[in-house]
């Protein structure tokens, strides 16, 4: 199976409970990428074949794919 990037929104955003679940979930091989405390978030990728054992870890509320959006540049002469 393919890695994918998640984003993990964890259940209370304090330090030692996001720190809590990144040690859980890299235990199941999520690559945390950025860790995001004061909001509760973790980014990174994983398995696809592991996302529901990421799904069931105690203090992860919610799992997303993270979609990457690629911005053109602006055409003409224009301030933008």
């Amino acid at each position: 199976m393919a890695h994918r990037s998640y984003v993990v929104l964890v259940e209370k955003s304090d330090v030692e409970t996001v720190r809590r679940v990144r040690d859980d979930i890299e235990r199941i091989g999520f690559a945390v990428e950025q860790s995001i405390p004061e909001i509760g978030t973790l980014i990174g990728s994983l398995d696809e074949s592991q996302i529901e054992a990421l799904r069931m870890t105690s203090g992860v509320t919610e799992v997303s794919v993270e979609d990457t959006i690629t911005l053109n540049p602006p055409e003409g002469d224009g301030p933008f």
